[in-house]
């Protein structure tokens, strides 16, 4: 039984050259709000990050999926562990390795959101450039194309106020135990668009995803991304995989054929505008092949 109320869990692949700056923030944090526990989520990395983190941050916990689940794979590890270790804890933070947390109230402000509302799901803190420009804020997600756009981007000015969300990033992330435990955790998507899915899931409960315009943390954005070309993939190849886990199957495969030939727009309109993609479109055009893999990605209980 855990006597903390969050659990913030700190997802990690071979991401050693982060985790100082990310670790020494949250600690501080700590020093003021000592209401959390720490986690370096590590998927088997064959970098230094698992005996740095021991070395100079004996206060962080480090839980070893022993392999690269992804990171869909590696947050629902953590929840097993955390339920087959008897841990409890009343939130779990997911958070990106290449964050700094710089708000230090943000654990104390983040409680009493989620204690004030109980249909309060999913808290997003606000998300900063390094130059302190808004990176993600207010989430919204168009469901004829699949796209994801982030709203409020430019200055960032501190609000003492909530804003209703489509999708939540990944990036940085508070969600209760107990929901994370009702939707299922995230779909296996091993990267890409397990966030919208997660948001998905917890709106069609009846959970509200909000942004607090209050909190922010740094994100050193696609510090941690591979190529475009594997990024790409992975971010349509999911996209598909979230509609079919998601919908009925009968409006999936009417739907099919339209976002098709929406996707391939976009692709086309890449060919035509900027030469540099063509590679990146072509993996793109891959996951249009995936229809023969649905029946190896089992749907999801279907919810409204």
């Amino acid at each position: 039984m855990a006597s903390k109320s969050f659990a913030v869990v700190v997802i990690n692949y071979n991401g050693e050259k982060f985790l100082e700056k990310c670790f020494e923030s949250l600690l501080l944090a700590q020093g003021i709000d000592d209401n959390f526990d720490i986690y370096l989520l590590d998927n088997h990395s064959s970098d230094d990050s698992a005996s740095l983190t021991k070395r100079k941050f004996p206060k962080v916990k480090i839980i070893q999926t022993g392999g690269n689940l992804g990171f869909s794979g590696a947050y629902n590890y953590a929840h097993k562990f955390f339920k087959e270790s008897k841990i409890d804890y009343d939130y779990y933070y997911i958070l990106n390795n290449d964050t700094i947390t710089t708000d230090t109230g943000i654990f104390q402000r983040i409680k009493k959101l989620f204690e004030k509302d109980e249909n309060i799901g999913i808290i997003n803190p606000t998300v900063l450039n390094q130059d302190g420009s808004i990176q993600f804020q207010i989430g919204d997600f168009y469901f004829l194309t699949g796209t994801t756009i982030s709203h409020n981007r430019g200055a960032y000015e501190s609000a003492n106020k909530l804003a209703q969300s489509k999708w939540s990033t990944g990036a940085a992330l508070f969600i209760r135990s107990s929901v994370f435990e009702e939707i299922g955790g995230f779909d296996d998507y091993f990267m890409y668009m397990e966030d919208v899915a997660l948001s998905w899931k917890a709106l069609n409960l009846g959970y509200e995803v909000v942004c607090d315009f209050g909190s922010s943390i740094v994100h050193a954005h696609d510090g941690t991304k591979k190529a475009a070309e594997f990024s790409h993939y992975y971010s349509e190849r999911n996209r598909l995989l979230m509609y079919w886990q998601n919908l009925s199957s009968i409006f999936f495969f009417c739907f099919l054929p339209f976002f098709i030939i929406i996707r391939f727009s976009v692709i086309l309109a890449w060919f035509i505008l900027k030469d540099q993609n063509a590679k990146i479109a072509l993996s793109i055009a891959k996951d249009f092949q995936l229809l023969k893999y649905f029946h190896s990605n089992p749907k999801v209980t279907h919810l409204k």
